[in-house]
This record gives structure tokens, sequence and C-alpha cells, in this order.
């Protein structure tokens, strides 16, 4: 057949619109996901233009298919993919970040920790804060309490809370997310003050 960038281009965004498609018939059948179409034209493509620069949006959409029919598996071993072929991509600190979760949640706690430090090793403004706090339970987890509280008092820190000598805390303008994270950084870090023997 005949192959050209325009070619792998126009496949591309044909299997854009397939999963724009389908995650809205996920929506109107509140049933299961079924990224099967554009999985073949994403993976047609990886296999007629291996070296094709745009193929790290295609590894991270792949991933992101599987994940969203929680074939967990499959999605890990593209992410690992993703982070070895474009190591400094667009894609890599939501990857980082997603096999921490992975791990997290299997209770693999020390693997989770690499991989929400590789979060932190780039400012990225939606991965950044939630790695720092996941990375704080997950240190918790790990009894390693003092290292815990730094990073809930780095994320206090980046969302501008200080915390007064008095036990009062003061709180500019977040969202009702950040609040949350906020919140049960503060709860968190009274119990690993209690734990580590009380605050100096």
């Amino acid at each position: 057949g005949f192959k050209s960038p325009a070619m792998a281009d126009g496949i591309h965004q044909l299997a854009n619109l397939y999963m724009k498609i389908e995650e809205n018939t996920y929506i109107q059948k509140k049933g299961k996901y079924d990224h099967s179409k554009s999985r073949q034209l994403y993976n047609e493509i990886l296999l007629l233009y291996p070296d094709r620069a745009d193929n790290e949006e295609i590894l991270y959409q792949l991933a992101r298919g599987y994940l969203d029919e929680s074939n967990w598996e499959s999605s890990i071993a593209l992410m690992e993919r993703l982070i070895r072929g474009y190591p400094d991509g667009k894609f890599v600190q939501e990857a980082y970040f997603r096999l921490g979760e992975y791990y997290y949640g299997l209770g693999q706690v020390q693997k989770s920790v690499q991989f929400y430090r590789q979060v932190l090793k780039k400012d990225d403004y939606n991965f950044y804060d939630k790695a720092l706090y996941k990375l704080g339970w997950a240190l918790f987890q790990g009894k390693d309490y003092e290292g815990a509280a730094d990073k809930f008092m780095s994320l206090l820190e980046r969302r501008k809370v200080k915390l007064t000598p008095e036990g009062k805390e003061e709180i500019g303008e977040i969202s009702i997310i950040e609040r949350d994270m906020v919140w049960d950084s503060i709860r968190n870090l009274v119990l690993l003050f209690d734990y580590m023997g009380g605050a100096e």
C-alpha cells in the first residue's frame, strides 16, 4: 500500500475521532468502553510508521483506551514503552503518575514511590501536586514519617497555605479538589507529628 506522512496523519485523526465516538458511546450506554476501532487504527500506524514523531501520542491514547477498559496490564506495558521511547515527551509525567497509582493500588508502595518521585522531577501543572500528595501517603505507609511530613508540607507551601504557631491555617483561594488535598495533608501532618513524638 501507499505510505506517506499525510496518510499517517489522516489515519491518526480518524483514530482520534473514533476514540471520541467510543467515549461518547460509553457515556450514552453507561456500559463498558470498547476502543477496538480506534485501537486497530492506532496499531496500524505504529506498524506502518514505527519511527513517526507523533507515535508518543498514539502510545498514550492506546494506554488510555486500555485504562478505560480496565485492562491495566496492557495499559501499563504501553506507558512503560512510552517512557522508554519518549523520556522527555509531553505524556511522560502522566505515565509516571499512572504507574505510581497502579503499583500503589496493588499495595506495592515502595515501587509506587519511585514513579511518584519521577513525576516530581518536572513541574507539570496537572500531576506535580497530585504526585506530591500521593508520595506523602506512600512514604507515610512505608513508615518514613519525616519524608511524608516533608511532602505534605511542600504541598501546603505550593498551595500557599500557612500554618501559624497557634495551630491555625491561612488558606488562600483554592479549588474544591485542592481544598480536599490541603485538609487531608493538614490532618496527615497532625498524625505524623504524633507518630514522630510531637512537633518541636
